[in-house]
């Protein structure tokens, strides 16, 4: 008899380099993606949003009459305390 028949299978031999490299990689593309990706994905969250910021400054900027052109909560002078 001669020895163990051949099998069709084959193994793969990955060294140790390669699977380091993988796994650089791998941690690399990872923290890309949580570097330039948003961690916060709700658009949607309760209370004001910042742009009533942006629309006091603009209205004061522009010189609108608060009360008559212009109308929020905090006052006129409301965008100094933010």
């Amino acid at each position: 008899m001669a020895g163990p028949a051949p099998s069709d299978e084959r193994t793969v031999v990955v060294s140790k380099r390669e699977s380091v490299g993988v796994a650089v990689t791998v941690a690399l593309a990872a923290y890309g993606l949580f570097l330039f990706l948003p961690l916060n994905f709700l658009s949607f969250r309760p209370g004001l949003d910042e742009s009533y910021m942006v629309a006091l400054h603009m209205g004061f900027e522009r010189g609108l009459a608060f009360g008559r052109e212009m109308i929020f909560t905090a006052g006129p002078y409301g965008f100094l305390n933010t």
